[in-house]
């Protein structure tokens, strides 16, 4: 999510080359971010000024991400870095709430999907239901930009506590 819009969603399908994996890791976040997402930003006109943010979820540390976000973002990815490979930016310990779509992107949507008088009842409606809500926020920059107004309010808030917890309400 950026102030122009949404790339996405992407949706983790299992595959049956890897009968042993259960979710979202490394190998298939680096596979999503060089088959879909980095494809997808370079389409943005601000492409070479964006900075890529993630959290310190696992699948974001791995070093084959941090290597990837080097080449792809050189010096413009916030993450979870380590000693011999540090982020360009460290992602604030103790702040979960920072970005823009644990903030607020996922409540909106989960009460856009789930408030409605048609439910959905399958992997493949709530899926429909998951785009059918992201392409009313790509058509609604206003909304957009109130979020980014308050992420950088969020981040403000985060430099005064010298990296300390912001969970703003």
């Amino acid at each position: 999510m950026g102030v122009n819009g949404f790339i996405g969603p992407f949706f983790w399908e299992s595959d049956p080359r890897f009968p042993r994996e259960r979710g979202i890791n490394a190998r298939w976040y680096e596979a999503m971010l060089i088959d879909q997402a980095i494809p997808a930003l370079r389409d943005w006109q601000n492409f070479n000024q964006l900075v890529f943010q993630q959290d310190g979820a696992p699948a974001h540390y791995a070093l084959c991400i941090r290597q990837l976000l080097n080449r792809e973002f050189p010096g413009r990815w916030m993450g979870r870095g380590s000693a011999r490979h540090p982020a360009p930016v460290a992602w604030p310990p103790r702040s979960p709430d920072l970005t823009p779509l644990d903030f607020w992107v996922w409540g909106h949507l989960k009460q856009q999907i789930f408030t409605q008088d048609f439910r959905p009842r399958t992997i493949d409606e709530l899926k429909d239901a998951i785009r059918r809500a992201v392409a009313e926020l790509n058509e609604d920059e206003e909304v957009r930009v109130r979020v980014f107004e308050e992420f950088r309010r969020r981040l403000d808030e985060c430099v005064r506590r010298g990296g300390q917890s912001v969970e703003r309400r």
